[in-house]
């Protein structure tokens, strides 16, 4: 199907820098041909927002590299399709929590003080736009496979000064993060946090895939700048999501007592009030009341 005829949104590719655009394109390859048009108006895109990115460096950098942050933020981890937007939307009614925005995760250089954040944010959905090459996108980013300490910590200045721009954008100290992603990477988010609190969520394997094959049809139509093989990009998902419960089950033991609690899908799904009930006791988040007067 051609470009015109799918009628894509606005690529969120936008958002990058000329250096990330040019750094993916080395590393992943470049556009198959009838995705041409849409590589220049990224291109443009990222031209025309230039002036931008600089202003805001600016004009607000200084204030939100100063923007204090809560010791604890709470992360919300597991495998795609677990229910983490929904356990997102619920707690996001909590009023202490600063939570990102679509403009936060789209175009965090237009409104930060580092570059690099642009490539933290989007990393992981680089596979869905050269799907041909999402078994390495996910085991760097991800995983942090290959990753050099260097890159390790250029990745947590980056993200904690995303944080900081959050909390400058909605005047609350404390984060609220729904990243899967992040799974991957709570040896350097307690690095970051060390009172940091975890709240994992799971579902059934089978249902899991399920559910992914649908997603990867409409991102990767919406955003591949490679023609997709969706056949390919399920058995990697086979292959890679064993690897990543693996790291999970193996960095849990880095989380100290009380800074990590269980969700399965089915139990948040029927009874989400009990759910966040005992969330919030067994992490000791104060202000359950407060969300529950919010749901």
């Amino acid at each position: 199907m051609s470009e015109r005829k799918q009628r894509r949104p606005p690529h969120y590719l936008f958002g990058a820098t000329p250096s990330l655009w040019r750094d993916l394109r080395e590393r992943y390859g470049d556009p198959d041909p009838q995705f041409r048009s849409t590589a220049r108006r990224i291109q443009w895109g990222i031209w025309l927002l230039a002036p931008e990115r600089c202003w805001e460096s600016w004009r607000f950098g200084r204030a939100i590299e100063q923007t204090p942050l809560h010791p604890a933020p709470v992360f919300i981890v597991g495998y795609w399709q677990s229910g983490h937007s929904l356990m997102h939307h619920l707690m996001a009614n909590d009023p202490q929590f600063a939570t990102t925005t679509l403009l936060h995760a789209a175009l965090p250089s237009c409104c930060s003080t580092a570059e690099p954040i642009a490539r933290l944010v989007m990393r992981r959905y680089h596979g869905y736009v050269f799907p041909r090459s999402y078994d390495a996108i996910f085991r760097r980013a991800v995983l942090f496979e290959g990753v050099s300490a260097d890159e390790r910590a250029a990745w947590q200045r980056c993200y904690r000064q995303l944080l900081q721009k959050v909390a400058w954008h909605t005047g609350r100290s404390r984060l609220l993060s729904r990243n899967a992603a992040h799974t991957g990477r709570i040896p350097q988010l307690l690095e970051l946090f060390p009172d940091a609190k975890f709240i994992h969520l799971h579902r059934n394997p089978y249902r899991v895939f399920a559910a992914q094959v649908p997603k990867w049809r409409s991102l990767c139509g919406a955003w591949s700048l490679q023609t997709p093989n969706i056949e390919q990009l399920v058995e990697d998902t086979v292959r890679l999501y064993p690897l990543l419960v693996q790291k999970l089950l193996a960095d849990r033991a880095l989380i100290p007592a009380g800074q990590i609690a269980d969700v399965g899908y089915e139990e948040l799904l029927t009874n989400p009030v009990s759910t966040l009930r005992r969330v919030y006791a067994e992490l000791d988040l104060p202000g359950f009341e407060s969300l529950e007067n919010h749901l």
